[in-house]
């Protein structure tokens, strides 16, 4: 079994316990956390609320992470010692975890949903813990306001109901940490993730946590809603799963069939009645927002544009960032840390290390630290929140950036939009 902490005996004494080790923990503290909430979670379900909530929730997000365990084995991918990872193709090391014990750790997770009030005794010591609330940065918008440069994106949230109390205790502790920049979008879970984002929000209003006005939250239309009618009736029903009054920024999340005109006229429509406070667009490449610009007329203006970028996708460096850049317009961009791929790159984690950080958070501020981005990057475990409100924070010199060029090195041409 695999040993992210270097110890292969403690590998193998989590494998015996049925639990999956999350790749991701690449130092030694989260993997000091990661050993023992596994072990804690070897007890009985209806003891769970008496450890600190911190613990709680790495014990339920460890146990509710996707099971992408399952196609490791069916696919083969059976790593039995550390060298047999590093054997692996690049794209497939972070795909490997124990595969022993899933049923287990499954019916373990059941167990813990089935008790009503271990979820509420949960959510009742968040409300409970001191803030702390971290500095950001913010980026001016070119219609009015700003945005910090780092939030919590929720792809892939609200998929499956057994994850429900981990998810929404991540973004719960997202918002004690100090983050308010939140993405979501209709299509993520059909609904699922604005759900489980308008539950937090609420939480973590009624607890004190935050002021509404604290907050800056991102939706998205699916294209083929995006009709002048379709557009409003798809933002009502993102604000009522999301139960706010307002959504801060409503995006088109890519271009469909419907004509832009329709699109930008609904939008303005929204803003004017309060629904919204700004609008903007998502995986725009610079053709596309030369096309925008066309057909905005007097109404406000685009506030910003949601692209994939990331040391390992760096196409819209040479164009598209350049534009919106002339224009004010911040880029928010999407998997900056290429989905984790990013956190098991050699070269990253070489360089990382004699930095004194994770090659996640260096591929973080790297992008970060561009003129004009937002990052947006998911994360649900406490640890990986914290390290990316302090990637926010590094300052790259020059030779670092030229380090990171040689590595990853910036577009010499203009490629088509990368999209995931």
């Amino acid at each position: 079994m695999p040993s992210l902490s270097g110890n292969t005996s403690t590998a193998n004494n989590a494998a015996a316990r049925g639990l999956p080790i999350d790749n991701f923990a690449n130092d030694v503290q989260a993997a000091q956390e990661e050993r023992r909430c596994r072990a804690r979670a070897r007890l009985p379900a209806h003891r769970i609320h008496h450890f600190p909530v911190l613990d709680q929730q790495a014990v339920l997000q460890a146990i509710a992470v996707r099971r992408r365990e399952v196609q490791c084995v069916a696919r083969g991918w059976r790593a039995e010692e550390d060298a047999d990872v590093r054997r692996l193709p690049l794209r497939h090391r972070r795909e490997v975890k124990v595969s022993r014990g899933l049923q287990e750790a499954d019916g373990w997770f059941a167990s813990v949903e089935s008790h009503p009030t271990q979820a509420a005794g949960m959510h009742a010591a968040l409300s409970h813990r001191p803030r702390t609330i971290a500095r950001m940065q913010t980026l001016p918008l070119p219609t009015g306001g700003e945005m910090p440069v780092l939030g919590l994106g929720t792809w892939r949230m609200g998929e499956v109901a057994s994850r429900r109390v981990a998810e929404v205790a991540a973004v719960r502790e997202a918002i004690v940490l100090g983050y308010r920049l939140i993405d979501t979008a209709e299509m993520y879970g059909e609904g699922g993730a604005e759900t489980v984002l308008g539950q937090a929000i609420g939480e973590a209003l009624r607890a004190g946590d935050v002021r509404r006005d604290e907050l800056f939250i991102v939706s998205k239309v699916y294209p083929h809603n995006a009709s002048r009618r379709g557009t409003r009736e798809a933002c009502e029903r993102s604000l009522k799963r999301l139960g706010l009054d307002a959504i801060d920024l409503y995006l088109l999340h890519w271009r469909g069939s419907h004509p832009l005109s329709e699109t930008v006229e609904a939008m303005h429509a929204l803003v004017a009645n309060g629904r919204i406070g700004h609008w903007g667009v998502s995986n725009f490449d610079t053709d596309d927002m030369e096309e925008l610009e066309g057909v905005i007329g007097g109404g406000p203006g685009c506030a910003a544009n949601q692209v994939y970028l990331s040391l390992g996708e760096r196409g819209p460096e040479f164009s598209l960032l350049p534009w919106l850049r002339e224009r004010g317009m911040p880029l928010m961009a999407y998997s900056p840390i290429d989905q984790g791929a990013l956190a098991e790159d050699d070269g990253l984690g070489e360089l990382a290390e004699r930095l004194g950080v994770t090659a996640a958070q260096l591929a973080l501020a790297a992008v970060i630290g561009r003129p004009g981005v937002v990052a947006i990057p998911k994360a649900v475990r406490s640890a990986h929140l914290k390290e990316n409100l302090a990637a926010a924070e590094l300052k790259l010199d020059a030779a670092t950036l030229a380090e990171l060029d040689r590595l990853h090195p910036p577009p010499r041409r203009k490629t088509p939009l990368a999209m995931i």
